[in-house]
């Protein structure tokens, strides 16, 4: 199986895995979504890559909701985000990308 295949069926793995009719709240596997979506692949015309990209601003957007709905709280204590939510938030790379495609979203 070459590259060209394997980004699409990853696609189509994460997007059965956030979807209905059993879906899963995984950050990570939403942020993964996020970056696939977001870069241009071969075989994509301009208009499909510009439809992948207005999906991945709103898939990054229900994972920074999904970030911002962590219970805060365990038996009555404050506690830290989870190990997931927090190497998500801390992750620099998701946010130098994201910036990078919303930077090419906003007309200058």
């Amino acid at each position: 199986m070459s590259l060209a295949d394997e980004i699409p069926a990853a696609i189509h793995t994460l997007d059965t895995l956030i979807q209905p009719p059993n879906p899963q709240q995984s950050v990570k596997a939403t942020v993964m979504l996020v970056s696939l979506h977001a870069h241009p692949r071969l075989g994509v015309s301009s208009s499909d890559a510009a439809q992948e990209k207005i999906h991945a601003h709103e898939l990054f957007n229900h994972a920074t909701k999904m970030l911002e709905h962590e219970d805060p709280c365990l038996n009555g204590t404050v506690n830290a985000l989870t190990h997931a939510a927090a190497a998500t938030m801390d992750d620099l790379e998701m946010h130098i990308e994201v910036a990078h495609l919303w930077q090419e979203d906003q007309p200058e």
